[in-house]
């Protein structure tokens, strides 16, 4: 425990000596003056924890000193000494200075040694309050920005939930509707092969005819993509993957996009890429949202380059996304995978394309990155391990 300081304020020099000697065998700092306006500076830089202070002093009464302690310092307990029955002091003390006890004149050391005793344990009660006080609003504050981060946690999974679930009603229609295409497209195709056998083979019909089974097999493939992208990939596991294979197939989504946005495609692929042990269609997810967001930068047309690489020596294959769009400002790229966050204008995104891809890459044990500059455009660089 600290020592404590006790000051005590007389103008008589042999009551302030008596005070000292009443008090040497307790464990107090005492300091002594003999007014009021030396008490004041002693005030300033010390820590005192009790005033005895005397009522009849010159220049400033007791209870008026007590009185600006009070209102100064009013941690400090006060103790008023007065050898007068003078009752509008009295009065005075309790109302405006709220003195803690009055000691009268003559004393007894033994009283006054309990009074001081019972001053200090108050102190130290009000000290050891205040604590608690400050530690238990600091804890409230805790616990409210706490419950406010868990509040919007709960919003942003709902909401994320909410959007899988419509992601998944869509990949389920995607399904059926693709289910319901092959019918017709198997059709068509067996017409058409039916109708080249029975016409001339250099003739212009039977031109055409090679031209729309070209075509029908290409929307069989794109039906079968739409089949494959659509399947739940919690249920599947994680085979060998060529990200190689990944973009082509994705680029087969996003083709009449490019054409809109008058976006060129550029394409870099690693030859004799090491393949990785993932989920394709995750991995595919994973690729269409950052080719679709590079088409989004670019609203006036611009360029995309797809690229792989091989990284031996860290063991990692990279996939990179590169636009020449609008780049995303520098204090918003810490936030670029946070859920929800979008730069997209209101209804145009639900901004959560980014954080599930950072969700898809993280549990491939693997990492996504981001560069970027404004108005020159951004690189996205994702980092899987190679399959052992």
């Amino acid at each position: 425990m600290p020592q404590h300081t006790i000051l005590f304020v007389d103008d008589e020099t042999n009551i302030l000596n008596a005070l000292q000697r009443a008090f040497r065998k307790e464990n107090y700092r005492m300091l002594t003056v003999s007014s009021a306006m030396e008490a004041l500076p002693i005030l300033e830089r010390d820590s005192v924890s009790v005033i005895v202070s005397d009522q009849k002093m010159p220049n400033m009464s007791g209870a008026e000193f007590l009185s600006h302690v009070k209102g100064k310092y009013p941690d400090i307990i006060r103790i008023l000494l007065t050898g007068f029955r003078d009752y509008e002091t009295v009065e005075q003390a309790i109302n405006q200075a709220e003195c803690y006890r009055f000691i009268p004149k003559p004393w007894n050391d033994h009283d006054l040694r309990m009074t001081l005793r019972s001053a200090v344990e108050k102190y130290d009660l009000t000290a050891e309050n205040r604590r608690l006080l400050k530690l238990t609003e600091a804890q409230n504050r805790e616990l409210t920005e706490l419950n406010a981060k868990l509040e919007r946690k709960v919003a942003e999974r709902t909401q994320a939930l909410i959007q899988s679930e419509k992601l998944a009603a869509v990949g389920l229609l995607a399904g059926g509707v693709a289910h319901e295409i092959n019918n017709p497209m198997a059709g068509i195709l067996a017409l058409t092969q039916i109708l080249l056998k029975e016409t001339p083979p250099n003739s212009r019909l039977a031109t055409d005819l090679k031209k729309i089974e070209q075509l029908t097999y290409r929307c069989e493939t794109i039906v079968q993509e739409i089949l494959d992208f659509s399947r739940d990939a919690s249920r599947e596991g994680k085979d060998l993957v060529d990200l190689n294979e990944v973009i082509e197939k994705s680029l087969t989504f996003v083709t009449f996009q490019c054409k809109e946005f008058r976006v060129q495609v550029e394409k870099d692929l690693a030859p004799n890429l090491p393949r990785v042990r993932g989920n394709q269609n995750q991995l595919q997810q994973v690729l269409l949202n950052l080719m679709t967001n590079a088409c989004h930068a670019m609203a006036t047309g611009g360029r995309m380059l797809l690229a792989t690489r091989s990284a031996p020596d860290r063991g990692r294959v990279e996939l990179l996304v590169a636009d020449t769009g609008c780049g995303i400002p520098p204090e918003e790229l810490p936030r670029v995978f946070d859920p929800f966050f979008t730069t997209k204008r209101k209804g145009q995104g639900t901004g959560l394309g980014l954080s599930i891809s950072y969700k898809i890459v993280e549990e491939h044990q693997g990492t996504i990155q981001v560069q970027s500059q404004p108005g020159e455009g951004s690189l996205f660089t994702v980092s899987i391990p190679v399959a052992e």
